[in-house]
């Protein structure tokens, strides 16, 4: 009885384990590149994963970058938020397959660490400007909004003292 339990835990563990090919599968491609650069990093001559890898990269890719236009094109008061959003997950992609050398090798990820820069300050303009119009209305309810604006630029910001102290 203790052998078959175990061979039955053993199964259900088996079947439950997620491999790149199924995340594909499923639509969940970044979480396809995670397992995929695992794997990749352990046999780098994997060719089927490699593929695979690079399919579900130029997907997710493709569709941040699409998105991106789209926020470009908006008049939305937090499209740069968005943006900035869009480019620090293409950003995750890059770092997640540079991380193991081995798919780096195979896998040409794009570095986005100056759109990240470029949208996380336009992001900070944004909200810095609407926290002075806030503030010059001279309402207590006004202020509260100026705060919550601050913030908003603080956390993309943290270090940055004069924003702290506008805060």
């Amino acid at each position: 009885k203790l052998y078959s339990f175990a061979i039955v835990g053993c199964l259900v563990l088996l079947y439950s384990c997620k491999s790149a090919s199924k995340s594909y599968q499923k639509g969940d491609y970044t979480d396809a590149i995670e397992r995929g650069v695992k794997k990749l990093q352990k046999d780098p001559y994997d060719y089927e994963t490699r593929d695979l890898v690079q399919k579900s990269y130029t997907y997710t890719v493709n569709e941040h970058e699409d998105q991106i236009r789209m926020l470009m094109n908006s008049k939305s008061d937090n499209r740069y938020d968005r943006i900035y959003q869009e480019y620090v997950a293409l950003q995750n992609l890059y770092q997640t397959i540079h991380a193991y050398p081995e798919a780096a090798k195979w896998i040409k990820a794009k570095d986005y660490s100056e759109f990240v820069e470029t949208y996380r300050g336009q992001a900070v303009a944004v909200h810095t400007e609407k926290a002075k119009k806030w503030m010059n209305q001279g309402t207590k309810e006004s202020y509260r909004e100026a705060y919550r604006e601050y913030n908003m630029a603080v956390s993309y910001q943290p270090d940055d003292f004069e924003l702290r102290k506008k805060r």
